[in-house]
This record gives structure tokens, sequence and C-alpha cells, in this order.
């Protein structure tokens, strides 16, 4: 017998059986000596001459179908097709007639399949194939593809397993370099990532049920403030249910009803004010509407309808007026133009209600120009970028605080004058004026103009010299989403993968703009370093 792939001794008693008489395999029906040389087994024989002979195959497969002999050209020496070292067709469950399972592609996989103990001794004794071009019917392989399934399963990771073997694909090439000794081991990663991956579908299902929920509460909320009555009774409930809670929290409630139910506030606000009708509370209409346009994003006011924009400018010119309200009515955006809702009084036309830079605009922005930390807030491209470039920084040990991601014009505005200021890096009346914005930044004093910007500076945390040398943009690349800025940590040297799959290793540095290695694992996942700027990436550097 020559040597193959797999030895046939290995099936012990199986092999008599399986050279039984008729079967394609043995010669005990042709009469050698009328083929000459010409061997269709796959074992090697004798010949009359005592010679051995190694089996030779018909280029042509139609030749040998069914194991019939036609028109075999005496002596003509063809070599098989070596399945073990590429398939000629698919093998298994194949789906066309061009689709064919060779004799000798099943014989190859039948011997992995059975190596890797995927198809059983029985059954590879019961379906074990010559290694000749003819064509194996399907019905003949229903536990070979069974043990195709049972491989896709738990060594490829497929959770079906179509029963294919697809020439070239990645059935077959697992196939080739799995081995027996790694088999279990193999196996043991597939169940886990299975495992892994089954836990992480269940916990997005989750996340996903109570997004579901959350949006359906959220729907329900908002149904119910768009449907608030406004008759008498339902306005006086409304206000009898909030006996003794601070005004300021019942506007931050009414905040609510902005774009869906504006007519609602303010018969709430006008109901607090009539007497004649509600006298459960005695306050005046104007701390009211401060304190709803005070605690409204501005979002939230472009939103709103104009007739309640003009009632809250109304309900706060009334009276004397002071500067905070002054600063919440320039929000409103309201003069006389067109008689709308544009309001100006001719007393208050060239009256200065800009405020002083310092730390009142810390806490303004904090509430009106609010900065984003949120990675999900950034530009979808740039954002994929940083999420990866995190995670590999993270996995390799290292920790990073995000401190901003997305920020508002307003906030920047702050940002780049108050920096440049302090620093006498320009004059207080070298500041540009931004619409929405009423700050004074020139205090008559150049040394109180610095101090009151040098507020703002340690109110915003902003990075000074040297760790950054330049002022904040004022069209920085955090207000298109476009930028981060973080700061990362870790002790002694880590090993960092790249976006090419390559590991670097990196000592830590307490200065990230002379960490130039760090940079350049960075810009492999599309997150470029400023140079000058500490904490500051962007996808570009700028």
């Amino acid at each position: 017998m020559r040597n193959t792939d797999f030895s046939l001794e290995k099936l012990g008693e199986d092999k008599k059986k399986l050279l039984k008489k008729g079967d394609p395999r043995s010669l005990e029906h042709l009469k050698i000596g009328d083929f000459n040389n010409f061997n269709p087994t796959n074992l090697d024989i004798e010949g009359l001459d005592g010679k051995m002979i190694p089996p030779t195959y018909k280029k042509d497969h139609s030749d040998l179908f069914g194991g019939e002999l036609k028109n075999i050209k005496i002596g003509e020496d063809i070599p098989q097709h070596v399945s073990s070292i590429k398939l000629k067709s698919h093998v298994g469950k194949v789906l066309t007639d061009e689709d064919m399972n060779y004799a000798h592609d099943v014989y190859w996989v039948q011997q992995k399949l059975y190596e890797l103990n995927m198809l059983s001794a029985k059954n590879f004794a019961s379906e074990l194939t010559d290694q000749s071009n003819n064509i194996v019917p399907i019905q003949n392989l229903q536990e070979t593809i069974h043990a195709i399934r049972k491989f896709q399963i738990e060594v490829v990771g497929y959770n079906i397993g179509d029963g294919q073997i697809t020439r070239g694909g990645k059935t077959e090439n697992l196939l080739r370099t799995t081995t027996p000794d790694k088999v279990e081991g193999v196996k043991k990663q597939v169940a886990k990532k299975k495992a892994i991956k089954k836990a992480d579908d269940a916990k997005k299902q989750a996340e996903l049920a109570k997004e579901k929920e959350r949006l359906q509460r959220e729907e329900e909320r908002i149904n119910g403030l768009k449907n608030q009555k406004l008759d008498k009774d339902s306005v006086s409930l409304f206000i009898e249910n909030r006996q003794g809670c601070e005004e300021k929290d019942i506007a931050f409630e009414l905040c609510d009803y902005i774009g869906y139910n504006d007519k609602f506030i303010i018969a709430v606000i006008e109901g607090y004010t009539n007497k004649d009708s509600f006298a459960f509370i005695e306050t005046i209409s104007d701390n009211f509407a401060y304190h709803i346009v005070n605690q409204s994003t501005d979002a939230q006011i472009n939103n709103m309808s104009d007739e309640l924009k003009k009632k809250l400018y109304d309900f706060m010119d009334s009276g004397w007026t002071s500067e905070e309200e002054e600063i919440e009515m320039g929000r409103l955006l309201i003069s006389k133009k067109n008689n709308t809702l544009e309001k100006e009084s001719s007393d208050k036309k060239n009256k200065d209600t800009s405020k002083k830079s310092g730390k009142y605009w810390v806490k303004w922005a904090n509430e009106h120009a609010k900065n984003s930390n949120k990675i999900d807030d950034l530009n979808s491209g740039f954002k994929k970028n940083v999420s990866q470039f995190i995670k590999a920084l993270e996995n390799s040990g290292a920790t990073v605080k995000i401190k901003a991601t997305k920020r508002s014009s307003k906030r920047a505005y702050l940002f780049h004058w108050c920096w440049k200021i302090s620093l006498g890096k320009c004059k207080p009346s070298d500041a540009s004026k931004l619409e929405g914005v009423n700050i004074k930044w020139d205090h008559g004093d150049i040394n109180a103009s610095k101090k009151g910007a040098l507020e703002m500076v340690k109110g915003f945390g902003l990075a000074v010299p040297p760790k950054s040398k330049v002022a904040p943009s004022l069209t920085s690349n955090h207000i298109a989403g476009n930028a981060i800025d973080m700061e990362i940590f870790w002790e002694g040297e880590i090993s960092i993968l790249k976006n090419d799959k390559t590991k670097v290793k990196i000592k830590y540095n307490e200065s990230t703009n002379n960490n130039t290695d760090l940079h350049e694992v960075a810009e492999s996942y599309g997150v470029f370093k400023h140079k000058n700027d500490e904490p500051h990436w962007s996808h570009n550097g700028r």
C-alpha cells in the first residue's frame, strides 16, 4: 500500500470491509494484465511481472464516473489532483452541479475530520471514499457533512454551519492549519468568544429595550405637556400642588413646557400674580420670568413661541430691572422692529448693560454655553478614530481622562479672549464682540481687566504656558466636533497596539507634547496631536 496523508492501517478490521469485492478500490473484479501498467485504484498493486504499479488517473472524471472504465489508453500515466495541497472543488453540501464532490477532495477532508475527532471512526469507515476523480453522491456523505458543520461551529466559529467547505474559503484554511494537539484549545477559544458575544448581544438587547422604554416614557411625558389644559381649574390645581415650593424650582419645572405648551407657562405665571383668582403665593411675575429664562438652554429659547418670548421680556421689563435680568432679556433678542418681538425702550437704548469679565462669566458659560465631554457628541468620523485610539490606550494599561469634546462657539469666544487678556497678549479693547455674550473686557484699568480675565482662565481650567503656548481658537476644531482635550497617564512603560496591529513600547513622559512615540500611535488611528497645546488632539493637528 502506498503512503498517503492518512494510513488505512488505522482502520484495522474496517479496512477489510472497505476492500470487499466489487468496491471500486479493489481489483478483485479486474484482470490487471488487460490494462498493462494502468492502475485505477488508490492502492499500490502488483502487476503480472511482479512490479508494483502506483495509482494512475484519467484527466476527465467522466471516464471513471461510477467506477466504469471507458476509452482508457494503455500505459498512460496521468497524476492525480493533490487535494492535500489544494481542493479541486467544494466539498460537502454542494449547491450546484459545478460544485462537485471529487473523491480525492472528499477523501482528504474525511481524513482531517477524523484526525480532529470531528468524524467518528465508525462514520469514517462507512463513508470513506477513494482518491479517484470520481464524483461522490451527496447522499453518501451525510455523516461527513454533519462533521463539517460541527467543525464550522466549534472551530471556525460560525453560529450555524452550512456543511460545505468552499474551495479556498475559511473552513478549508482552518482545516489545513488546525492540528489534533491544538484543536481543543481552538474550540475553547471559539466557545469563549461565542459566550462573550452572546453576553454582549444580551447586553445590547437589554440596552435597546431600556432605550425603547425610555423613549416611550419620554413620548408619554411630552404628550402630557402638550395636552395640559389651560382652563382656570387646571391652572389652580397646578399652583395648589406646589405650595411652599421655591419660585426657581417651579420655574425649572415650567421650562419642560417650552416648545410644547407655551400658553400654559403664561397662564401659570399670570395665575400666580392674579390675586383675585389665585391668592396662594405672593410673588411677582418678573421673578418667574427671570428664573425661566436663566434656566433655559439656548435651544429652549430658540424653541419658544414669539408670544412667550414677548411675555417673559415684558414681565422682566416691568418695574426696576436688575443687571442679571438685563442679561437674560438680552438672550431673548427682542426689539421693536416691524412691531413684532423687537422691543427697546428709548431710555435704555444707550444704556450699557454689559457685565464685567470675571467669575460671573464662568458660571454663565456653564449654564448657557456648555462644553461636552462625551465622545458621542463628536463628529461621526472623528468619533470612530478617537474611540479606537482610547480603546488601544486603555487596553495597554493607560488611564484616559476626557476634559472636553464639542464646544459652544460662545464658550470658545470667552476662552480665547480671557486667555489673551490675562497673559497680556492683547489689550482688553482689542477683544471683538459676540452677539448673545454681553461681556465687558475693559474695566477701565489694565490690572483690573487682566485680573477679571485671569479669574475666568482659572475658572475654566485653561492650560497656560508652558503647557499651552497658544490661545484657545475662535474657530476651534472643538466647535465642529473634530477635537478632544484629554489627559493620558500611565506608569513606566506600556506596549500599545497601533491601527495596523503592530505593537509599540512607549515610556511615560509628563509632557504629552514631547511624547512623539505616542503621537505616532495616535496618527495611525487618524488622531493628531497639537504640538503646543498639552491636552489637545484633533483630526488635523490644529
